[in-house]
């Protein structure tokens, strides 16, 4: 074999072997990614940080602050004011929400009994 052609050989095993190693890290992290994929602790941990993202975005309201939670509680808020502060009509939703709210309590806790 002349010394050219060995040394076209040569570089065509380097090349290989370079082509090689970087499939084998291509692969390494193809399995790494896989393996974080499928762990229960991995998907437990994006689930619990998808539902908390949900959670605190729906009670501040985004980036508006005008969320239908963030609305209810501000307007229960002012009812509760105002009630406090001698407005019949609110104390009548007051007393109605919390005669509601104690009814509701006694059904389902006749439902869980009956089960």
């Amino acid at each position: 074999m002349s010394e050219s052609q060995h040394a076209s050989t040569k570089e065509s095993v380097e090349e290989i072997e370079q082509r090689l190693a970087r499939q084998r890290e291509a692969l390494a992290l193809n399995v790494d990614e896989l393996a974080a994929k499928i762990d229960p602790r991995e998907q437990a941990k994006a689930l619990k940080k998808q539902v908390t993202d949900h959670f605190s975005e729906t009670i501040s309201g985004g980036p508006s602050g005008s969320s239908p939670l963030s609305q209810v509680m501000n307007a229960a808020g002012s009812t509760f004011t105002a009630a406090k502060e001698g407005d019949i009509a609110a104390r009548g939703v007051v007393a109605g929400a919390a005669l509601g709210a104690f009814a509701l309590g006694r059904l389902v806790t006749r439902i869980i009994r009956h089960s």
